[in-house]
């Protein structure tokens, strides 16, 4: 499916789901910085949708970097993106 969006995405580079497909496709294969490349792509494309905003922060907190995925985890919450919401919400009542 990376080779599908990427071709899609030359043929339309203006579509915000491309790169958002295509960075889903990334994290799938844990490939995340290639993932969040793509997903900021689409941020920038469609700044209004916050599941492109969530999926990039689960890519940033699976690299290792909770501070940049806190703040997009955070953003799309306050947002009411609900899949945000209920990450942030579960993990501060799990506790340390």
């Amino acid at each position: 499916s990376i080779e599908l969006y990427t071709n899609l995405m030359a043929l339309n580079g203006s579509d915000a789901d491309y790169p958002g497909q295509r960075g889903r496709a990334f994290a799938e294969k844990k490939m995340y910085r290639q993932a969040i490349d793509d997903l900021s792509k689409a941020i920038d494309l469609n700044p209004r949708e916050m599941k492109f905003r969530y999926e990039r922060g689960q890519a940033y907190l699976k690299m290792g970097i909770p501070k940049e995925g806190l703040i997009d985890m955070q953003y799309a919450a306050d947002r009411d993106y609900e899949k945000a919401y209920l990450y942030l919400f579960f993990r501060h009542t799990a506790g340390p």
